[in-house]
């Protein structure tokens, strides 16, 4: 997989993971305020001020955990080139990974170490590919762009369950009838992330389409059911 193709697929799955967080966690909003049967306007406030909030904070958890990823993968380097570092040290390593990776022992195992020991600076570029891929610059600035991937899916598709109650606070709506155009609105959202979240796993689109509305649906259940009980005891 070239590089550029990895990058896309990275960012891909950024959008993937906050859209579908977004969209989950705003119609969940939705669904309980509906099912309090809270107006169309403190639903969408509501539902907006946790768009925003939520997506900030999982723009910043990605962003962050891509820098934990950076810093493990470099102490993880630091300790296997001290290992590596002398003769002796590269000797062993060597032994032990042609003897549990190719299965080799006794003068095969000695003549394949004699043989790597005539460029070792060459076997220890290649032990060390091997054990972490290709070598990646430590990029803060991709971590950040991939963080905003996050932020922007979250807030642009998670704002779909709330577009019925945007542009209906300012005027008389059935309550009924804007939750409905809610759910099938985000229905059909669903179904769109699930289908592109099957082509980048390389699953079934149509599999992954059906448990995202699935997964999406229950969640919704759960909070439109939990609004509904609050209201009543209170």
């Amino acid at each position: 997989m070239n590089k550029v193709h990895k990058t896309f697929q990275e960012y891909i799955a950024e959008f993937v993971y906050g859209a579908i967080d977004g969209t989950v966690t705003t119609f969940a909003v939705v669904a309980a305020a509906a099912g309090a049967g809270l107006s169309a306007r403190v639903a969408a406030v509501l539902g907006l001020a946790n768009l925003f909030a939520d997506g900030f904070s999982m723009g910043v958890s990605s962003y962050l955990s891509k820098r934990s990823e950076a810093a493990q993968s470099r102490k993880e380097r630091r300790v296997f080139h001290r290992t590596i570092a002398g003769d002796t040290g590269l000797r062993k390593y060597l032994e032990t990974h042609l003897s549990d990776s190719y299965g080799l022992a006794g003068k095969q195992l000695e003549a394949a170490v004699k043989t790597a020991f005539a460029n070792p600076e060459a076997v220890r570029a290649h032990l060390e590919r091997d054990q972490f891929g290709p070598d990646e610059p430590d990029d803060k600035r991709k971590s950040m762009k991939l963080g905003f991937a996050t932020f922007a899916a979250f807030v642009i598709v998670g704002t779909v369950p709330l577009i019925v109650y945007i542009f209906t606070t300012a005027r008389e709506a059935n309550s009924a009838d804007q939750f409905i155009a809610a759910c099938i609105l985000t229905g059909v959202t669903f179904a769109g992330i699930g289908v592109v979240k099957g082509l980048v796993t390389h699953t079934s689109p149509v599999r992954s389409a059906v448990e995202t509305v699935l997964l999406g649906g229950i969640a919704a259940a759960i909070s439109y059911f939990v609004g509904a009980w609050f209201e009543s005891i209170f």
